[in-house]
């Protein structure tokens, strides 16, 4: 469903060749999130004879756009990458998660899990012993409550003790609440985890086998690429490319040739 719902807002329009991208609405620029537009043309000869070779790349929309002079100032930067290069790197990531998680199925999904739990804002302080004793302590307070709200009533306690032991307890419930939310966010986040887990298994048993990207591979494995602007290392250009996979994110466990791809113009 969810992957129907994703394609459907895709729009995937037909450039000059009569040809869809089938990486439109996947490739974006890591620095100011804007769409990566996809540019190209076959070679071609001019009138004068002059061999012109053609290109397939692509380019930040918000540098694009803004270089045109449809914007005040130069937003961005190209972000240029080769549609070659792009296909070669989720490729490569493709395969190697598979085999990761074929061959080593229990050290992947900890580590899937493991990554979940790095990035959540939940944290299991004391776990279900904790919970369990969070809920009964809530319980207790409520009767508290309504034995201190009794005790004011018939005039055994003065306004004064009512209202600081009601200041009190209502501190610490509120603290209580706060942790058994937190609990319960953190066992639904888990319990979605196994459920992503699960679909990505199903995912890697439909492709067992595989020597080229399709456009159904890359609807159904990626999620997102995400282009970083190249920069000159030791004189060679290098480019950072992260592919986020449906299900389960981006893989940094992968060799750094995926997290730090180099790739040509």
């Amino acid at each position: 469903y969810q992957l129907a719902q994703k394609l459907i807002k895709t729009r995937r329009r037909v450039d000059t060749l009569g040809e869809t991208n089938p990486l439109t609405g996947l490739v974006f620029c890591a620095d100011c999130g804007s769409k990566m537009y996809n540019h190209r043309a076959k070679p071609y000869i001019k009138k004068d004879g002059k061999r012109y070779s053609g290109f397939d790349n692509y380019n930040c929309s918000a540098y694009k756009l803004s270089a045109r002079g449809t914007s005040s100032e130069v937003k961005c930067n190209s972000h240029h990458i080769s549609t070659k290069a792009l296909q070669e790197i989720i490729l490569y990531t493709i395969k190697n998660v598979c085999r990761y998680a074929i061959e080593d199925k229990d050290a992947f999904i900890q580590k899937v899990k493991d990554q979940v739990k790095a990035k959540s804002t939940c944290t299991d302080k004391g776990g279900k012993r904790r919970y369990d004793s969070n809920k009964k302590r809530l319980q207790e307070l409520d009767r508290i409550f309504k034995n201190l709200y009794e005790s004011f009533a018939l005039g055994i306690i003065s306004e004064d003790r009512f209202k600081m032991l009601s200041e009190s307890y209502e501190e610490e419930q509120t603290q209580i609440k706060e942790q058994v939310q937190r609990y319960e966010e953190m066992q639904v986040e888990q319990e979605r985890t196994d459920s992503d887990i699960e679909s990505f298994y199903s995912l890697v048993d439909r492709y067992t086998s595989f020597k080229e990207l399709t456009p159904s591979m890359l609807n159904e494995f990626v999620d997102k690429v995400l282009v970083h602007r190249a920069e000159k290392i030791d004189g060679r250009r290098t480019q950072k490319v992260e592919v986020y996979l449906n299900f389960i994110g981006m893989i940094d466990f992968l060799s750094n040739s995926i997290q730090t791809a180099k790739t040509t113009a």
